[in-house]
Protein backbone atom coordinates (compact mmCIF):
# COMPACT_ATOMS: atom_id res chain seq x y z
CA UNK A 1 0.00 0.00 0.00
CA UNK A 2 1.03 3.64 -1.16
CA UNK A 3 1.32 5.58 1.53
CA UNK A 4 0.41 9.14 1.23
CA UNK A 5 3.05 12.48 1.92
CA UNK A 6 1.37 13.11 5.78
CA UNK A 7 1.70 9.44 6.48
CA UNK A 8 5.47 9.63 5.42
CA UNK A 9 6.16 12.96 7.77
CA UNK A 10 4.29 11.43 10.65
CA UNK A 11 5.90 8.51 10.33
CA UNK A 12 9.75 10.47 11.03
CA UNK A 13 8.25 12.45 13.52
CA UNK A 14 6.94 9.41 15.15
CA UNK A 15 10.74 8.23 15.17
CA UNK A 16 11.74 11.49 17.26
CA UNK A 17 9.06 11.58 19.28
CA UNK A 18 9.68 8.07 20.55
CA UNK A 19 12.72 8.38 23.14
CA UNK A 20 13.40 4.41 22.28
CA UNK A 21 13.96 4.90 18.42
CA UNK A 22 15.48 8.30 17.27
CA UNK A 23 16.20 9.41 14.21
CA UNK A 24 19.05 9.70 11.77
CA UNK A 25 19.40 11.59 8.26
CA UNK A 26 21.92 10.23 5.44
CA UNK A 27 22.92 12.38 3.04
CA UNK A 28 22.65 10.01 -0.17
CA UNK A 29 25.21 12.97 -1.88
CA UNK A 30 27.25 14.53 0.45
CA UNK A 31 28.40 12.45 3.76
CA UNK A 32 28.52 9.14 4.13
CA UNK A 33 27.49 8.88 7.86
CA UNK A 34 23.89 8.75 9.51
CA UNK A 35 23.71 12.01 11.72
CA UNK A 36 21.48 11.18 14.45
CA UNK A 37 18.84 14.17 14.53
CA UNK A 38 17.58 15.86 17.30
CA UNK A 39 13.95 17.07 15.92
CA UNK A 40 12.66 17.18 12.98
CA UNK A 41 9.41 19.49 11.24
CA UNK A 42 7.45 19.52 9.23
CA UNK A 43 6.00 23.43 8.98
CA UNK A 44 4.90 23.41 5.54
CA UNK A 45 4.65 22.22 2.44
CA UNK A 46 8.28 21.12 0.84
CA UNK A 47 10.06 22.41 3.72
CA UNK A 48 11.60 20.15 6.45
CA UNK A 49 13.74 21.72 9.30
CA UNK A 50 15.77 19.98 12.15
CA UNK A 51 18.58 20.61 14.46
CA UNK A 52 21.20 18.27 15.43
CA UNK A 53 22.39 18.72 19.29
CA UNK A 54 26.10 18.68 18.81
CA UNK A 55 29.28 20.90 18.03
CA UNK A 56 30.26 23.25 20.24
CA UNK A 57 26.97 25.67 20.50
CA UNK A 58 24.93 22.12 21.48
CA UNK A 59 22.53 23.17 18.31
CA UNK A 60 22.55 23.44 14.68
CA UNK A 61 19.33 23.93 12.59
CA UNK A 62 18.61 22.84 8.79
CA UNK A 63 16.40 23.30 6.41
CA UNK A 64 15.94 20.69 3.40
CA UNK A 65 13.61 21.82 0.60
CA UNK A 66 11.67 19.03 -1.01
CA UNK A 67 9.37 18.11 -3.73
CA UNK A 68 8.17 14.87 -2.30
CA UNK A 69 8.80 11.91 0.40
CA UNK A 70 8.84 8.35 -0.80
CA UNK A 71 8.98 5.55 1.44
CA UNK A 72 11.78 3.76 1.83
CA UNK A 73 10.94 0.60 2.82
CA UNK A 74 10.07 -1.14 5.54
CA UNK A 75 11.75 1.75 8.06
CA UNK A 76 13.47 4.68 5.59
CA UNK A 77 12.01 7.95 4.29
CA UNK A 78 13.56 9.85 1.43
CA UNK A 79 13.47 13.02 0.54
CA UNK A 80 13.06 13.77 -2.54
CA UNK A 81 13.83 17.04 -5.04
CA UNK A 82 13.98 18.22 -8.70
CA UNK A 83 17.11 16.43 -9.48
CA UNK A 84 15.93 13.19 -6.83
CA UNK A 85 16.26 11.05 -3.58
CA UNK A 86 19.07 12.80 -1.68
CA UNK A 87 18.13 12.48 2.06
CA UNK A 88 17.30 9.24 3.70
CA UNK A 89 15.27 9.27 6.93
CA UNK A 90 15.69 6.24 9.40
CA UNK A 91 15.49 5.52 12.93
CA UNK A 92 19.07 5.50 14.44
CA UNK A 93 19.27 1.98 15.08
CA UNK A 94 18.90 1.01 11.30
CA UNK A 95 21.26 3.24 10.67
CA UNK A 96 24.10 2.45 12.81
CA UNK A 97 23.49 -1.39 11.61
CA UNK A 98 25.09 -0.48 8.40
CA UNK A 99 28.95 -0.10 7.91
CA UNK A 100 28.65 3.20 6.13
CA UNK A 101 26.90 5.03 8.96
CA UNK A 102 27.87 5.62 12.57
CA UNK A 103 28.84 2.77 14.82
CA UNK A 104 26.02 1.67 17.78
CA UNK A 105 28.09 3.30 20.48
CA UNK A 106 28.49 6.41 18.20
CA UNK A 107 24.84 6.58 17.99
CA UNK A 108 24.63 5.35 21.07
CA UNK A 109 26.65 8.45 22.89
CA UNK A 110 25.42 10.79 20.78
CA UNK A 111 21.67 9.64 20.93
CA UNK A 112 22.14 10.25 24.89
CA UNK A 113 23.44 13.82 24.57
CA UNK A 114 19.99 14.68 22.57
CA UNK A 115 18.03 12.43 25.39
CA UNK A 116 19.40 14.71 28.57
CA UNK A 117 19.02 17.91 27.03
CA UNK A 118 15.64 17.30 25.71
CA UNK A 119 14.72 16.07 29.02
CA UNK A 120 14.97 19.48 30.24
CA UNK A 121 11.15 21.26 29.88
CA UNK A 122 12.71 24.64 29.56
CA UNK A 123 16.11 23.33 26.78
CA UNK A 124 12.88 21.36 24.57
CA UNK A 125 11.32 24.82 24.28
CA UNK A 126 13.82 26.64 23.23
CA UNK A 127 14.66 24.18 20.44
CA UNK A 128 11.34 24.11 19.19
CA UNK A 129 11.50 27.74 19.36
CA UNK A 130 15.01 27.62 17.26
CA UNK A 131 13.69 25.35 14.87
CA UNK A 132 11.06 27.63 14.00
CA UNK A 133 12.65 30.75 13.87
CA UNK A 134 16.03 30.11 13.24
Amino acid sequence: MTKTQKQLQNRANGWVNDPAVGLGISYKDFAPKAIPVGAIRFYEPGKMRWFELNGSTQQHLFTAHYTSLEDGGDLGVWLVDENGKFAYLSPWFEAANDSDFLSIDEVMAYYRIQHKTLKNPQRAAEFEEFIRYG
